[in-house]
């Protein structure tokens, strides 16, 4: 066997180096010697602040010894509070009038959605968080404002820094609620008057236009405009809505000044303001009712005559028909079709007759095999303005509307064609039956 096998020489271990106590092994070649020291490394960046030579010296080591002119140090306050600060962020012309002196305005109750207003515009406010940390300085040399002549340093000093800012979303169609809410507070009754007792005043809460300004979240224009499309006038400095009755009061009693010709001032083309508070004050001489009452509501229903001296107004149909229409709708649940346009008829001013346009947004004129033909009383203004809240409501009213129906109920909110159906689209299922689209429920 020992003539197939061949006995290799066992290979020694090498030997251990043997180092002394005070020999420490050093990775690679790099020479201890030319290691700077960290204190030195301090000492050198902390006479940077405000030392020219050693700024310039920096700028060499970093290549960037090119630089010209003004150098500005940026450096944190000892003592900053980010808590102070809060970002917004603007565009280009909300920032332009916010330098010329535009106030801007953050509006809200507790419980509303914040919202900023510039003058004439309404925004939402959204917190949003960067993963950029956002320094706050007083200033900031840009562009031409920098020097660029001799080097020189500028110290600018960061008070703030933040990783959350405000985004703005403007606001197409602003909240109606508050406003509502707040006016029916202080609604003009008609049982209201002087001898009203002082304590029954005291308990109603009244608003002035400023107050209104302070809660309302829109901005002022446009609360101007909301203003201007209802019913509310200014009573001893305060903002009244005219009650459902006091309208209805006054309506009875222009119809019937209009069918009167006896008063040949008072037409459905002509209304002479004086003649018509004249006919109040006689048909209702324990009542005080104020001028700007009667003449807020001929506003609202027509259109002054600009070429007479004295206030007088032209009636406008479609109003007058839409008042008498709820009128008479809020009176009962629920009409016999032919029986309420037989009872319209006979109510509105010779010579107007009933359009069913007039019912857009007014009313909803069913028919089943059950009840056959009816007509009832379904304001778009007392519908939620959420959009989720609102379709689930209509789709609760009635299981299937077509396009034109259900987008009567969603213009106040939807303010374009386009809008309404997106919003359609978005959040309801549809079919289409004989070449017509009806929508059938939520997603």
């Amino acid at each position: 066997m020992e003539k197939f096998l061949t006995r290799s020489e066992r290979i020694k271990p090498p030997c251990k180096k043997e180092t002394s106590v005070d020999e420490k092994p050093v990775r690679g070649t790099k020479d201890l010697s030319k290691i700077t020291p960290v204190k030195e490394v301090d000492d050198f960046f902390s006479n940077l602040d405000g030392n020219v030579e050693q700024v310039s010296a920096y700028l060499d080591v970093a290549k960037m010894s090119d630089v010209k002119g003004e150098v500005q140090q940026i450096k944190f306050q000892s003592n900053f509070c980010g808590d102070d600060f809060h970002l917004l962020e603007v565009n280009d012309d909300m920032a332009n009038k916010f330098l010329a002196g535009e106030k801007f305005m953050f509006r809200g109750d507790l419980d509303d959605f914040t919202v900023l207003c510039t003058a004439s515009r309404t925004y939402h406010v959204f917190e949003v968080e960067t993963s950029d940390t956002l320094l706050v300085l007083p200033s900031l040399h840009l562009d031409e404002e920098v020097c660029r002549e001799n080097r020189c340093l500028v110290s600018q000093e960061v008070i703030a820094k933040k990783s959350h800012y405000l985004e703005l979303r403007e606001v197409m169609v602003p909240s109606m609620s508050r406003l509502r809410e707040m006016l029916r507070e202080s609604e003009l009754e008609w049982t209201e008057n002087e001898e009203t007792p002082s304590s029954i005043k005291s308990e109603r809460k009244l608003y002035t236009r400023g107050d209104l300004l302070e809660v309302v979240p829109m901005s002022e224009r446009e609360l101007d405009v909301h203003l201007a499309q209802i019913p509310v006038i200014c009573l001893e400095g305060f903002v009244r809505l005219l009650s459902s009755e006091y309208r209805d009061r006054l309506l009875n009693d222009l119809i019937e000044c209009i069918d009167d010709e006896s008063l040949p001032d008072i037409r459905f083309d002509f209304v002479s303001l004086d003649a018509f508070m004249e006919h109040l004050k006689k048909t209702h001489p324990s009542q005080n009712i104020p001028v700007e009452a009667a003449e807020r509501f001929l506003e609202i229903n027509g259109k002054k005559i600009l070429d007479i001296q004295a206030a007088s107004y032209s009636l406008d149909e479609r109003s007058v028909c839409r008042a008498r229409i709820s009128q008479l709708l809020r009176a009962a649940v629920r009409f016999e079709y032919s029986a309420f346009e037989k009872m319209l008829s006979q109510l509105l001013p010779e010579g107007i007759e009933m359009k069913t346009e007039y019912f857009d947004g007014l009313a909803l004129v069913e028919e089943t095999l059950a009840t056959g033909k009816t007509i009832r009383y379904f304001n778009v203004e007392d519908l939620p303005e959420s959009e989720d809240e609102r379709l689930k409501l209509l789709f609760t009213v009635r299981p299937k509307w077509e396009h034109d129906a259900i987008a009567l109920y969603l213009i106040d909110i939807c303010p374009t064609s386009r809008a309404v159906n997106e919003t359609l689209t978005k959040h309801c299922r549809h079919e289409t039956v004989n070449g017509r689209r009806i929508y059938c429920g939520l997603r």
